[in-house]
């Protein structure tokens, strides 16, 4: 009966997957932090100094983009993954294209506390998910059910980041066995 109604009305409904997420989580690893609020103002105006509200703000990371995708195509592989949320997926996945290609920040962390913030995830909630898909795309290579995701990104277009993903498991730095 409500999906009559749905379509009577016209309604286009469809379900998130993590390639939903990954936009937004990405914007968030971009930026560091930004506030568009004064804070010596009660009124709460908007600041037109942009270096009194930018604290930093790095550059856009194409690399990082493709590898991210790269991981979240390979977790639909994945069977282990199916009842896993999707927004965990992207946040899991986002954390192995930091590790892989190497973005930190100042202090030398992949995960901080601006990216726990905006994707809801600790590095606690989704090390497992961190392993296994590493796991998965460390033999993309030799995995003949991912050899046409492997070609897919090893072509210039995806910077080649399907042959980049060999990094030991402890530079992961995610916490084993522990979940919140």
């Amino acid at each position: 009966m409500e999906k009559k109604i749905c379509v009577c009305l016209e309604f286009r409904l469809t379900f998130s997957t993590a390639f939903n997420f990954i936009d937004r989580f990405i914007d968030a690893s971009h930026v560091a932090g930004i506030s568009f609020y004064d804070n010596d103002n009660d009124d709460a105006s908007i600041t037109l100094d942009p270096s009194s509200c930018i604290k930093k703000m790095p550059p856009y990371n194409p690399k990082l983009e493709a590898m991210t995708l790269f991981i979240v195509d390979s977790a639909l592989l994945i069977a282990d993954l199916v009842d896993t949320k999707d927004s965990l997926i992207a946040a899991a996945s986002l954390y192995l294209a930091r590790a892989i290609i190497g973005a930190r920040n100042d202090e030398g962390i992949i995960w901080s506390k601006h990216l726990a913030h905006h994707t809801g995830y600790s590095v606690h909630a989704f090390a497992d998910t961190v392993i296994l898909l590493h796991l998965n795309v460390r033999d993309a290579k030799n995995n003949p059910v991912m050899s046409a995701l492997y070609k897919k990104y090893n072509t210039a277009r995806y910077f080649n980041v399907a042959c980049r993903t060999a990094i030991l498991t402890q530079d992961l730095k995610v916490p084993l066995g522990q979940n919140e």
